[in-house]
């Protein structure tokens, strides 16, 4: 799962060409949990969108079941998903880096993982739009995977990132084209190299923010 992470606002690199702009209604911040507006960026542009996916048929504006992550192995049957994934209605989703959790002696140790070059990670996600009128909302969900042998011993997923040469094909293509896109080999691992140390549980609460949650964990 990824349940927090830290957005990417100041330098898209390469995928500015591809993403647009950053939408200017979301502000940078450390420690983005559900529930909050992120940027999500569809065919038509970068949008702020919930952080927890409400299909268009649900009745009220949150649903019983967390739905912040879907698994890319079975969120084409999923009821939450499927008229997302039917529709086309596919983002990405960029992110500087996120975290997540290992299970160690009984608690919990937060990790941040990220790429070493700087750029921005860029998640696959769904989007689907609840209401109508004033009541309205665009909401998302992201993507995970089976994590990849390096970074399994902190966690047994990971988000499913897609590599900027597939980019515009999971913006724009077929469902069916695009479900190939969620199998496990997406990422070539010469594509993506994961960078990850401990950090501070002051990441646990999502009310805290600031750069220095992304900082390594300093040995005592």
């Amino acid at each position: 799962m990824c349940g927090r992470f830290a957005n990417h606002v100041q330098d898209m690199g390469r995928w500015g060409d591809i993403l647009g702009d950053w939408p200017d209604e979301v502000a940078v911040s450390y420690n983005i949990a559900p529930g909050a507006d992120i940027a999500a960026f569809t065919k038509e542009g970068g949008a702020p969108m919930r952080w927890g996916l409400v299909p268009a048929w649900s009745k009220t504006a949150s649903t019983r079941y967390a739905t912040f992550n879907a698994r890319s192995e079975s969120l084409i049957g999923k009821p939450a998903f499927r008229g997302a994934w039917n529709h086309g209605q596919r983002c990405l989703i960029p992110l500087q880096g996120y975290y997540e959790w290992q299970t160690l002696n009984g608690g919990k140790q937060p990790y941040y993982l990220f790429v070493a070059s700087g750029e921005p990670l860029v998640c696959a996600g769904l989007w689907d739009q609840w209401g109508s009128g004033p009541e309205q909302f665009q909401s998302c969900t992201m993507i995970t995977r089976a994590a990849s042998p390096a970074i399994a011993f902190i966690h047994p997923r990971m988000p499913l990132f897609v590599p900027l040469f597939n980019a515009r094909e999971w913006l724009e293509g077929k469902p069916d084209s695009c479900a190939e896109l969620l199998g496990p080999d997406v990422t070539p691992a010469n594509e993506l190299e994961l960078g990850y140390y401990p950090v501070s549980q002051q990441v646990n609460n999502p009310r805290n923010e600031g750069a220095g949650l992304c900082a390594p964990l300093l040995a005592r």
